[in-house]
């Protein structure tokens, strides 16, 4: 049976937002109580709430650069650079909590080994016998384990109930390498530790506690596992606050947005901006689908000089109907160029798909560096250097629509 996890809480007004001095005394920073901890059950976290702030890394002018440069490296229609990124910055207070304890468990524990298996039989000609066929498959065998581990969990929560908080993404960004800075007095004095919000975050802790015993325990394989913990307790927790960016951009009548925490590496969320035209569709149908990217073809130099095209068209109608006289002849003499310039297209193509996608790689990016560039340069910010242009030169090949944080 577990024991019960609680947390230091004021014993005037049950406000667990409590400054300990000691381990043992504190001062409630809601109601302004000094108490003493006369005793406590095995079991009650009695450690300090630490209030600190992430040291930001990250200004909105390298925000927006990074942002602009995702936006590129998810091959994003062209004229979404028409349009700017409106940037607000949002302060969060995460609470987090760390909870240790010992487990007691039995479990069932497997480990792999190869096994030859007769699959059947075969003749042989040169013997002329039937010869047994093995193939080798993985067998897992299987025996009791029971044991004591050690094993530390935490869970994180969002202090202020009214933002929106991942805490996946959250946990993305931290590391041993963050700097924190001490709050002033007065500003510690103004955060107070929602009772929910601690709950919640020790429900996520204590929720994590059978995939932190299950890593643990010996065996390449793991399965009815049961445990009691013990000696469990909070050894720390803390409310730290830390710093968002939010872009949000305006584009066919709907907003998107890009966020990113200002400390970390992996910096962004998105909502996807879907591009039917990107590269990497463009090179699959020259890759899979010859005779489509010869008629695609075919559109987009009608649609490039349509003018031309009208007119030669208009030309070509006048002199088939003197010659023939016949709207049916008529009508297959104007498809019979354009029949020829498909097949003549796609012989083409399949002699040389490599090429081709050389060839429209070269043509796509070289204007899409160009309008990446020109966005940059109207902002006053960085322009793409050799090394991000082979980069997203790769990237936008190989693009692969899917929505997440950038990997």
């Amino acid at each position: 049976m577990s024991v019960e996890i609680k947390g230091v809480v004021c014993p005037q007004c049950g406000s667990a937002d409590v400054n300990m001095s000691t381990t043992t005394s504190g001062t409630c920073n809601s109601c302004g109580a000094n108490f003493v901890l006369t005793g406590t059950e095995k079991g009650e976290a009695v450690v300090p709430l630490e209030k600190k702030e992430i040291v930001s890394t990250l200004t909105q002018e390298e925000f927006l650069r990074r942002t602009w440069v995702y936006m590129a490296k998810r091959d994003v229609p062209l004229d979404v650079y028409k349009n700017d990124f409106e940037v607000k910055e949002i302060e969060h207070e995460v609470y987090s909590v760390v909870i240790k304890a010992e487990a007691n468990y039995n479990a069932s524990v497997g480990y792999d080994r190869k096994e030859k298996v007769l699959k059947g039989t075969k003749f042989n000609e040169k013997t002329g016998m039937n010869e047994a066929v093995y193939e080798e498959q993985t067998v897992t065998d299987w025996r009791p384990a029971s044991g004591t581990v050690q094993i530390v969990t935490n869970g994180i929560a969002e202090n202020n109930l009214e933002l929106e908080f991942d805490s996946r993404y959250y946990n993305q960004n931290i590391d041993n390498s963050l700097l924190y800075n001490d709050l002033t007095t007065e500003k510690a004095n103004s955060i107070t530790l929602k009772k929910e919000v601690y709950n919640g975050a020790v429900a996520e802790a204590k929720s994590n506690q059978g995939s932190a015993i299950s890593y643990k325990v010996p065996g390449e394989k793991i399965k009815d596992l049961s445990y009691i913990l013990t000696d469990e307790e909070i050894t720390s927790q803390k409310i730290a606050l830390a710093n968002e960016f939010i872009g949000e951009i305006d584009y066919k009548d709907k907003k998107y947005r890009m966020s990113g925490w200002r400390f970390g590496e992996k910096l962004f969320k998105w909502d996807d901006i879907d591009n039917p035209d990107r590269l990497s569709t463009q090179l699959k149908e020259i890759t899979a689908g010859s005779f489509k990217a010869a008629i695609k073809d075919l559109s987009k130099y009608l649609l490039k000089y349509k003018f031309i095209s009208i007119g030669i068209v208009a030309i070509y109608l006048i002199l088939c109907l003197i010659v023939y006289k016949n709207l049916a002849q008529t009508v297959i003499a104007l498809i019979f160029p354009a029949i020829i310039f498909v097949i003549v297209r796609w012989i083409k193509i399949r002699k040389n798909k490599k090429q081709m996608c050389e060839e429209r790689k070269a043509e796509y990016l070289k204007p899409y560096f160009e309008t990446v560039n020109a966005k940059l340069s109207s902002l006053g910010l960085e322009t793409l250097s050799e090394e991000e242009k082979t980069f997203l030169s790769e990237e936008i090949s190989k693009y692969k629509r899917w929505n997440g944080e950038i990997k």
